[in-house]
C-alpha cells in the first residue's frame, strides 16, 4: 500500500520561499502548485493527493539540491538567494 503524503503549513511556506528565491521557471511551476493548494477545498481526494505527492516532491529537490544562503550587503541590507550544489 502507497504511503500517503500530506503536506502541512510550514512545508508549503518552506517551498514558497525556495520558488520565491529560485526566479526560475521551476520556480513559477512551484508557485503554481501552492496557489492550487490553497485553494483545493473544492478538489477531489484523489487530486488533493496528487497535488501532496507533486509539492514534497519539488520541496524535496530543492532540499537536495541547493540551500537558501543570507548575506548582509549592508548595515540594514541582508540578501537571500540560493546556492545550487555542484
Amino acid at each position: 500500500m502507497k504511503e500517503v503524503i500530506k503536506m502541512d503549513s510550514h512545508q508549503i511556506y518552506e517551498l514558497e520561499k525556495y520558488a520565491d528565491l529560485d526566479g526560475s521557471e521551476l520556480g513559477e511551476y512551484c508557485i503554481a502548485l501552492i496557489s492550487v493548494y490553497n485553494r483545493r477545498d473544492y478538489a477531489s481526494p484523489e487530486f488533493e493527493t496528487l497535488l501532496d505527492e507533486e509539492l514534497s516532491r519539488q520541496l524535496t529537490y530543492f532540499k537536495e539540491n541547493c540551500e537558501i544562503v543570507e548575506r548582509t550587503e549592508t548595515f540594514t541590507r541582508k540578501i537571500r538567494d540560493l546556492e545550487w550544489n555542484k
